[in-house]
Formats: structure tokens, sequence, C-alpha cells
């Protein structure tokens, strides 16, 4: 009988589909992963100079422009979520939102800062 519950309790777990589980969708990890590359972005313009740092720079502000885009149309792809899943789901936006914030004050300071540099 043991035996037999384990099993259960195996199968269920292979089974039961991942989007079940807490964490990002696909939208919110397409998002993640643009975030990411327009931080590398703004790290290289962090270290350029002059003319390059400014294509960098207005390179950056365009990803950002696109990605602000993109999080303002978000929405959970899954219908009918429980609360708990919509909580998950607004705590995996407001990280992005978080990202957002920290790239373009990470921006502004060096189009105020760097330029003189």
């Amino acid at each position: 009988m043991r035996n037999k519950s384990i099993m259960w309790v195996l199968a269920l777990g292979i089974l039961l589909p991942s989007a079940a589980f807490a964490g990002q969708d696909s939208g919110q990890r397409m998002l993640q992963q643009r975030m990411l590359e327009s931080k590398r972005a703004l790290e290289k313009a962090e270290q350029a100079k002059g003319g390059e740092q400014q294509r960098l720079m207005q390179e950056h502000m365009k990803a950002m422009d696109e990605n602000m885009k993109l999080m303002r149309d978000m929405k959970p792809a899954k219908p009918n979520m429980t609360i708990t899943e919509r909580e998950e789901w607004m705590m995996e936006h407001q990280k992005l939102m978080q990202l957002m914030l920290e790239q373009m004050q990470r921006e502004h300071e060096l189009s105020m800062h760097g330029a003189g540099k």
C-alpha cells in the first residue's frame, strides 16, 4: 500500500504542468531576458567614451522604450488564475519593474555624470 501511495505522489509530481507552480510566465521570462540584454548594453556604455558611449546610450534608451511598452501591455498569460497565482504573477512583474527602474536610474546617472568623463 505504501509503495502505491509513493508511486501516485511521484506520478502526480511528474504529470502536473509546470504552469501550476509559482514563477514567471513566458512573457515575463522573455522580458527578463530583454532586460538582461539591456543591462549588458548599459554596462558597455558605462565603459565607453565619447561618441561610442552616446551610440550605446541611444541603443539602450531604444531598448528600454521597447521594454517599457512590453511591460505596459503585459497581462497574466493564464486566464482564471487563483488569487495566489495572480499575486505570484504580480510579484514577478514587480521584480521586472524594479529592474527597469534600476536601469533607468543608472542610465540617468550616466547621462548626467558620464558625459563629462
